[in-house]
């Protein structure tokens, strides 16, 4: 894996030049020299727009010549073949085998393909099984990675598609979120995934525990109910999880990029295991697009946070999604990219001189506009915003929808153009602050797999551009440290 300061690279440099150099220029003097049209990447199920930028041909020039000289291109050769690119935690990193059949490297000299395949044949042989018994509700347990990825694309996809079962997602160790959900489920059709690569997660087991219980007090056999998605096989078969209803994951998937393995499954009982293998192939898409292509809407996404964040110091961005289908997906884009580049220690564990990743708001439109843009066009703090849309709508409604995409679109602009022509100072909207936007054709499991893929290769680029690792997370093990410590004293 490379190491390479950014700070010590020539384009590193001619970037703090350019910088310097467009202090005065606004993205709308910009855009009127160059088509703002004409600043965008087309995908199979889209296209990224990042016309209201405050850059021009040459900080793009010298953009792409840093991904150059921090070896990207090596960097992505180093995840596919198997290296121990999470050099902290001495670990391989694999999601993207999950997904694409031509990446097997070796892991314990076993191809990591013959893994895959395994546990994707079990899991295809449950969800039949499941879909033609008693069961009518699913209870999920589980938190972070194990949670907002198959939360976000399960809340995504009811619009368009009738649910096989109902799935319920519990991960709050707050006891309202459970006591809500056991409340109007029946146990005897209540079928419970505990979703825990270490099983050993303090939230996600007290949860589960609680639930068992519950199931005790009301169902002959337990064991007919409790499903678990862990690499921890005796620590799930010791809570009472038989061995056919245990789903493997492995150590060299982290929980942020673990969306296309075992932690899928509820995605596959929602929808059919058909849905989840459309996610994949979309996800697949991604993966081809990233590692053919230069030019691909992962690395201009990444390229244009590193610009913003790096070289005009905006430390805040916000991700707003416009469109219900998409709401929880900014909250999974928020622990993608915080906890994955939330760093101040590079590879080699010195500490940074350079900013890292910006604070991430995020949000729905159009009820954020009527809560907290106000500061956004007015404020004191220059933010970067991504928008997220959907060209066609899931509902017969097509005025809200129309009206919905015109927000997004108006809101951009006003971002990026302002207006300073008014004579009432306190009308004043400066503007500005650059945006890109993403517009979906439609939701569909294809086109969400290309979506959260597109955002994970997005977070290694940056990653690697700043010299991070993005695939630990050692800061979130204190706060549970000092909770457990606080829990004995009781």
């Amino acid at each position: 894996m490379p190491h390479q300061d950014p700070t010590k690279t020539s384009s590193w440099k001619w970037l703090e030049r350019h910088a310097d150099r467009l202090s005065k220029t606004t993205i709308k003097q910009l855009a009127e020299k160059n088509p703002v049209e004409a600043m965008q990447i087309s995908t199979p199920y889209g296209k990224v727009e990042f016309g209201f930028q405050r850059l021009d041909a040459a900080v793009l020039a010298d953009l792409d010549k840093l991904t150059d000289e921090c070896q990207l291109k090596a960097a992505k050769l180093a995840m596919i073949s198997g290296d121990y690119i999470n050099e902290t935690e001495q670990r391989q990193v694999l999601h993207v085998a999950l997904r694409t059949p031509d990446c097997n490297p070796l892991v314990d000299r076993q191809p990591v393909q013959d893994l895959i395949h395994s546990v994707q044949a079990e899991m295809q042989s449950f969800v039949e099984r499941i879909h033609n018994s008693v069961f009518k509700d699913v209870i999920h347990l589980g938190i972070g990675g194990s949670d907002l990825g198959p939360r976000a694309i399960v809340d995504a996809l009811r619009f368009s598609a009738s649910q096989k079962i109902r799935v319920h997602f519990v991960s709050n160790v707050d006891g309202h979120a459970l006591h809500e959900t056991l409340q109007k489920l029946d146990p005897e059709t209540t079928l419970v995934i505990i979703a825990s690569k270490t099983f050993t997660t303090q939230e996600t087991l007290l949860n589960a525990q609680t639930v068992k219980t519950w199931l005790e007090q009301h169902v002959k056999d337990v064991s007919l109910h409790l499903v678990a998605l862990t690499a921890n096989t005796e620590g799930a078969l010791s809570f009472g999880v038989t061995k056919e209803r245990i789903f493997g994951m492995w150590d060299w998937i982290g929980g942020r990029y673990s969306l296309w393995s075992s932690i899928g499954l509820p995605i596959a009982l929602a929808y059919g295991f058909d849905a989840y293998k459309e996610l994949l192939a979309g996800a697949n898409q991604a993966d081809e697009d990233f590692f053919s292509k230069d030019d691909n809407a992962a690395t201009v996404l990444a390229l244009m946070g590193i610009w913003n964040t790096q070289f005009l110091n905006l430390n805040t961005e916000a991700a707003i999604a416009y469109d219900k289908r998409l709401r929880l997906f900014p909250n999974y884009l928020q622990q993608l990219r915080m906890e994955s580049n939330g760093k101040s220690v590079d590879r080699d564990g010195k500490v940074v001189t350079y900013p890292t990743n910006p604070l991430l708001m995020t949000g729905v439109g159009t009820d954020c506009q009527h809560s907290y843009f106000q500061q956004f066009h007015q404020g004191t703090t220059p933010t970067a915003f991504e928008f997220y849309a959907v060209e066609t709508a899931a509902h017969p409604y097509k005025k809200q929808h129309d009206v919905l995409l015109s927000h997004a679109r108006a809101q951009s602009e006003a971002l990026a153009f302002g207006d300073v022509t008014v004579s009432d100072r306190f009308k004043i909207v400066i503007g500005n602050q650059p945006s890109c936007f993403w517009t979906l054709t439609e939701i569909s499991p294809a086109s969400l797999g290309y979506l959260f893929a597109t955002q994970e290769h997005r977070t290694f680029v940056q990653g690697v551009i700043l010299n991070i690792n993005s695939f630990d997370q050692f800061g979130v093990e204190l706060g549970k440290t000092i909770a457990k410590r606080l829990q004995n004293k009781k």
